[in-house]
Parts: structure tokens; sequence; C-alpha cells
């Protein structure tokens, strides 16, 4: 949503705030006729803040990898929908979102992507019961909503295995808990080829083997559970194959 982050630019979310329809706002009409209009059309919510270790681990990976875009640390907005939550005008409905992102970066100037999933994750993460759930998420700038502008497939296709590898790496250097500080071997380049060469058996051509090798490693906050899960049964240290 910002004019300041271009194309290219990884970002990391070090926070989220959640952007929700309000419902019945949309609803004004009672059973008597009457209005019955309640709040605003969209309600931010206060910033859930990421883990810590992880976003820094990440942040650090992440420029290991990527020299040619920038990587910036920021504050995500996770939407509840792609159409009216996160701003886009459609002339067949009435969303009254005009001015959504425009209140956002106000009330938000430090803004950096609008998503669908990193705020909710990062919010079941803290509400977790029995254990501490290290969540953290990133993000690639495929589209400039400010400039109207896209980046090349061939950009995405590298940006997507680049970032991937980050996070694994960001993953096996990230220790469990503050108590402990194990953590696994970092990816060799052959281990990084393999696991790519193993997604790309399992499609028919190149783009797509890319796009699923950074869905499930890139796949942001829900990789980071379940990897995490993984090792803390499988004797603290992460076995990938």
């Amino acid at each position: 949503p910002s004019s300041k982050v271009p194309i290219g630019t990884v970002t990391v979310n070090n926070r989220c705030v959640l952007i929700t329809r309000m419902y019945n706002a949309f609803h004004k009409e009672g059973s008597n006729g009457e209005s019955k209009q309640i709040g605003n059309y969209y309600s931010v919510s206060d910033p859930i803040p990421a883990d810590k270790d992880l976003t820094d681990n990440l942040v650090k990976e992440l420029k290991k990898r990527i020299t040619k875009y920038p990587v910036t640390p920021g504050l995500g907005a996770t939407c509840d929908s792609f159409y009216g939550s996160q701003g886009r005008i459609d002339p067949w409905f009435q969303d009254h979102n005009d001015r959504l992102i425009d209140e956002l970066m106000e009330k938000e100037p430090e803004a950096v992507t609008l998503e669908m999933e990193t705020g909710h994750l990062l919010h079941l993460a803290k509400t977790a019961k029995n254990s501490k759930i290290r969540a953290g998420g990133c993000a690639i700038v495929l589209a400039q909503r400010k400039s109207n502008a896209f980046l090349s497939k061939d950009e995405t296709y590298f940006m997507e295995r680049e970032a991937a590898i980050a996070v694994l790496e960001a993953l096996i250097t990230t220790p469990l808990s503050a108590d402990d500080e194990t953590v696994a071997e970092p990816l060799d380049v052959t281990t990084q080829m393999k696991l790519y060469d193993v997604m790309k058996r399992k499609q028919k051509n190149k783009a797509q083997a890319l796009s699923m090798f950074a869905y499930a490693a890139a796949g942001f906050t829900a990789v980071t559970t379940a990897i995490v899960g993984y090792r803390v049964w499988n004797s603290k240290r992460a076995t990938w194959f």
C-alpha cells in the first residue's frame, strides 16, 4: 500500500494488523425498517507482534541471498478478503472502501504489505495455550498498488526460489525457545538443489515447480509452525530427508 515499497521488495512482517469488514454496517435495515448501522465499515486491529528472533533471522538470511532488491522489515496488513478489505474498487458492489488504504496509511504509516494470511497466524501463535509458537512471515512484492507496476515472471521465479531457501535457513538457525539453543545445520548447495528437484519432479514444468517450491518453503508462517513442531518431536533437530 506504500509508494515507498517498490516491486521486488521482500518484506518481513515484524508485526501485523488485521483488517476486517464490519458486516453489520452493510445491513442497515432493521426489522422495523429503521437504520441499525453499527460502527465503521472496516476495523483495523492493534498490531500483533511477530517473534523477534525468527524475524531477525529472516531478515539476515534474506539479505544474504537477495541483493538485487531491498529486504524491508515493516508492518503487514492482513485482510479478510481479496477485494473490499484490500481497498480494491469494484463498480458492481458497494464496499464503502474508497478511502480504506489512505486511512490505513494514516493510521499505520509503516505498513508495507496487504495480504490475507500472516496476521491470522501471528494471532494463533499468541493464543497457543500449552507451548510457545514462534511465528513470523515474509512476502515478495509482486504488484505495486500505487504505481500499478508488476514484477516479471522471470524475476518472480528467481525471487521465489531465493526467498524460499532463505526462509528454510532462517527456520533451521532459530532456537526453539529462549532456553534452547539447539539449531540445525545450514543447508548446503546440494541440499538446496535437492529440495528444488523434489518439487520439480512432481510438476510438469519449471514455472509450476518454482511456484510450488516457494509455496511449500516460503509459504510463510504456516511452514514455520509445522517445521518447528516437527523439530520438537525429532529430538530438537530437523531432519529434512
